[in-house]
């Protein structure tokens, strides 16, 4: 028989399937009013990081080949507090070579963040250019620059800042993918790259 659970909080709302297997390894030692065999599976999944625990009504419905969606569970669960995932990043310049070296580091204890989606960095700072290249903008005397990193990101990434005005600080963002959503917001699980930090270069 085929299961859904569905779990709902507020404007928060989550829904796993899976496939309830009779089993010797789910079987337990219980039988029903009728003498059958109970089973069990206990079901697992991160529906959202959050850092006050938080009810969900939980409703568990059924459909097989001889009925549909029908009802075989109501009730609450309570979620458990999560940390956010964050990225953080020191940087030196060579103003000889117009060069940031940026180093990352991770803070993700509960492993959100997707590293083989890769990462990119935006800088925003001053600059005398007025045509704008491959993955940049220009408005205002303003540079906004995106850098994609490579691999692996511990190491120590090199930034070219040789386009922006100097004497100015540099606004370095770094973007990556998390399955949980913006850093420290409850927002909605997101794939899309977000803000997991952010520094300032002085260039």
């Amino acid at each position: 028989m085929d299961l859904t659970a569905k779990a709902s909080g507020g404007k928060d709302e989550r829904e796993t399937g899976f496939t309830c297997g009779l089993d010797e390894q789910y079987k337990t030692s219980d039988t029903d009013s009728h003498g059958n065999s109970i089973y069990q599976q206990t079901i697992k999944g991160t529906w959202r990081y959050l850092y006050t625990s938080t009810a969900y009504a939980v409703q568990l419905t059924a459909s097989s080949t001889h009925y549909s969606h029908a009802i075989i569970y109501s009730g609450n669960i309570t979620t458990g507090t999560d940390t956010a995932p964050s990225i953080s990043g020191t940087a030196s310049v060579d103003y000889a070579t117009s060069t940031a070296s940026l180093t990352l580091t991770f803070s993700d204890p509960n492993n959100h963040i997707q590293t083989a989606s890769g990462f990119y960095v935006v800088l925003v700072g001053k600059t005398t250019k007025t045509t704008a290249g491959t993955d940049e903008t220009i408005s205002n005397g303003v540079l906004t620059k995106k850098i994609v990193l490579t691999a692996p990101y511990t190491s120590v990434q090199s930034l070219d800042l040789s386009e922006f005005t100097k004497g100015y600080s540099i606004r370095c963002s770094i973007y990556g993918t998390s399955d949980q959503g913006t850093a420290g917001s409850p927002n909605r699980i997101s794939t899309d790259p977000v803000i997991l930090g952010e520094l300032a270069l002085y260039y």
